[in-house]
């Protein structure tokens, strides 16, 4: 299938750049250095200096964490609070299955982003925090994709079968359904969730208030910092090209799992 090549190279690509950024030791205050601030670009420094003089590609490489953490914890979060409720609703259709998913309906009615810059302001810099309400924000739509897509197995006869070949509903739910006939839209959502978690946190980070603070290396930081102003031009463009490569890659994915798959 298609998005068996894409998935993969994809998740490799972002994991080993935030295995180095985690692994790798980086300290931002002594990283520090005002004699090359703004340096253009050395052989032992590919991607220059910011204006602190602190190692672009170091920077990069530290954020990198922080750009996909918050997006692996909202995935986790959504999981929890909107799965089984979307298949079991889509199992048991009508009034009933609507009934159960009301709750993260209500949540839903909340613009997403505003509902995650609420949470954040009323909390610490904190990514799990961060990770926890864009994963509540999103939760509905997940319950909602998972509904459908079991509500279409129910139509033709699907979960009547496996009903009648003596499948328990727990069995049904957690096996054959979001382990077996849903994976693939759980996939597209994981993927879809990741690239929004990066764009919540550089974002954030990047407006300066509820993000990832300095002297921390976040790319929305990275970006801010270097915005606008006179020196070396990667300091600004490899953040911008990391948000969207991040950004796209994901995304990519996520597209020819859902061609592959014909998940909507």
């Amino acid at each position: 299938m298609r998005g068996h090549g894409a998935t993969p190279a994809a998740a490799a690509v972002l994991l080993l750049a935030g295995l180095a950024g985690w692994l790798i030791p980086y300290d931002p205050v002594l990283d520090v250095d005002p004699t090359r601030a703004a340096a253009s670009v050395t052989w032992g420094h590919p991607l220059g200096f910011d204006r602190l003089g602190r190692d672009v590609l170091r920077r990069l490489l530290a954020a990198t964490p922080a750009a996909l953490g918050p997006g692996a914890v909202a995935v986790a979060v959504a999981g929890a609070l909107g799965a089984v409720p979307g298949v079991v609703a889509g199992s048991l259709g009508g009034t009933l299955g609507r009934a159960l998913l009301l709750p993260l309906e209500a949540v839903g009615s909340i613009p997403r982003f505003v509902l995650i810059v609420l949470v954040a302001a009323a909390s610490t810099h904190s990514p799990f925090v961060l990770g926890a309400a864009t994963g509540a924000a999103y939760a509905p739509t997940l319950a909602d994709a998972l509904r459908a897509q079991v509500e279409r197995l129910r139509a033709v006869g699907w979960v009547e079968a496996a009903r009648a070949h003596g499948v328990s509903w727990p069995a049904l739910w957690l096996y054959d359904l979001l382990a077996g006939a849903c994976r693939p839209v759980l996939v597209v959502h994981a993927l879809r969730l990741l690239a929004f978690g990066v764009v919540v946190e550089t974002s954030l980070a990047y407006l300066g208030h509820f993000g990832v603070q300095e002297p921390a290396a976040s790319w929305g930081n990275q970006l801010a910092l270097s915005m606008g102003h006179a020196g070396n031009p990667w300091a600004w463009a490899a953040p911008g090209l990391a948000i969207l490569g991040a950004v796209g890659a994901l995304q990519a994915a996520a597209w020819r799992v859902s061609e592959a798959h014909d998940v909507g």
